[in-house]
């Protein structure tokens, strides 16, 4: 509880410091989610294999679709390499 409570208080001071709005790269955001999605799909594999369950509450999965999907969602907004 602490340490959450730490964590949010970190996350308020820099929200709250930033002057400069900088624009969200929606590029990275595509290429964390797949990078999530490959290590989730891992994880499911692994757990398959050693405990023989089809299928556990993967959070790597959930925040890989996640992230995808937003940065799928504004490819327009990637910009020019």
């Amino acid at each position: 509880m602490i340490a959450i409570i730490g964590l949010l208080i970190i996350f308020l001071a820099v929200f709250l410091t930033r002057k400069e709005k900088k624009e969200t790269d929606y590029k990275q955001f595509f290429t964390m989610g797949v990078v999530f999605l490959i290590f989730g799909v891992g994880y499911e594999i692994i757990n398959l294999i050693l405990r023989g369950e089809a299928f556990e509450f993967n959070t790597l999965l959930l925040l890989g679709l996640i992230f995808t999907l937003a940065g799928l969602a504004n490819k327009n907004k990637w910009g020019k390499e």
